[in-house]
């Protein structure tokens, strides 16, 4: 199905993590400013001095808050539902569950991604802002979409292949017992 040099990459090559761990940190980031900034706009506004562009850009700090952190939370498991499920599972179903959970988000994220894409590009063909109390530029944070869920994409078809290697490797580790002779 796949050679062995694709195994290999997505093995020890494919090295997601670090990419994963820094666009959670970036969200992190982004919503501590969201929250920094949306206090700032409430309480200036109770004085009668709003801070202009708050709202507006805080509204696309949102993208990054949603579309950065979904390929660590996937590779580090974390989806809370996924886990309460397959915690009465036996391990190799548990294993065949992540090899049909990442296909499953392949099979969904992936025209996503693509869509995605399709838009940030018109957008930023056409300079789409947000008009506002100041013009707000959109077209950015379209994109940011765009790459969150490309590195999602690619982290679900990592996953995908790791598992599947792994399951590979644990047949030739544990060959199936034979039945006794005479035995139905």
């Amino acid at each position: 199905m796949f050679s062995n040099s694709i195994w290999t990459y997505c093995k020890r090559g494919a090295n997601i993590e670090p990419v994963a761990h820094w666009m959670t940190i970036t969200a992190g980031i982004s919503l501590f400013a969201m929250m920094i900034m949306m206090t700032i706009h409430v309480v200036s506004r109770k004085l009668g001095m709003p801070v202009p562009g708050a709202f507006e850009g805080s509204e696309q700090l949102m993208v990054v808050v949603f579309a950065f952190p979904l390929a660590e939370v996937s590779l580090r498991k974390g989806n809370i539902i996924f886990e309460l499920v397959s915690r009465q599972f036996s391990p190799k179903i548990k294993e065949r569950m992540d090899i049909i959970g990442n296909l499953v988000g392949l099979f969904l994220f992936a025209p996503l991604t693509f869509k995605a894409w399709e838009i940030a590009l018109r957008m930023f063909r056409m300079g789409e802002y947000r008009q506002g109390i100041i013009d707000f530029p959109v077209w950015p944070f379209r994109s940011l979409i765009a790459v969150g869920l490309t590195v999602f994409t690619y982290q679900l078809v990592v996953s995908w292949i790791r598992a599947e290697k792994e399951i590979r490797s644990k047949r030739i580790e544990e060959p199936e017992e034979e039945s006794p002779k005479g035995a139905l």
